[in-house]
């Protein structure tokens, strides 16, 4: 059998493996494997379209879209005028805070400049761990 591997075929394939380890416990791992592609969008996009740095970039309020039920996750912080437009327009919005904020995705990044050579990094910081280079 093949399978899909279009992300809507790699999400329902995430969604099953970790639904078979599903408890009440631990059902914030699921919400983290969604939330990967869109971390990942929003770490390079604050990189490239924001110039920041990758401490920065991972430092950044995120983002993110429930796909099951379309709730907006915003992550406390961001300006309660624009928490307020949203739901203005419709939309759902979760405001996140605490250790919620950790469903928002962690990170390390290394960066290397082209031409100088010199790396500089980042450590996400709603989780431990470390960026390092040599």
């Amino acid at each position: 059998m093949s399978r899909d591997l279009t992300y809507q075929g790699t999400r329902s394939h995430l969604l099953s493996e970790f639904a078979q380890l599903s408890t009440p416990n631990r059902l914030s791992h699921l919400r983290v494997a969604v939330q990967q592609p869109q971390g990942h969008l929003q770490v390079v996009s604050n990189m490239i379209d924001f110039n920041l740095g990758p401490q920065e970039a991972l430092d950044a309020l995120r983002f993110s879209v429930d796909l099951n039920t379309g709730a907006v996750n915003l992550e406390a912080g961001l300006d309660p005028g624009t928490v307020s437009n949203l739901e203005r327009r419709g939309h759902r919005v979760d405001v996140l805070d605490g250790y919620a904020r950790a469903s928002f995705g962690g990170g390390q990044v290394i960066a290397r400049d082209a031409e100088t050579g010199v790396l500089t990094a980042g450590s996400e910081p709603r989780k431990d761990g470390a960026a390092v280079g040599w």
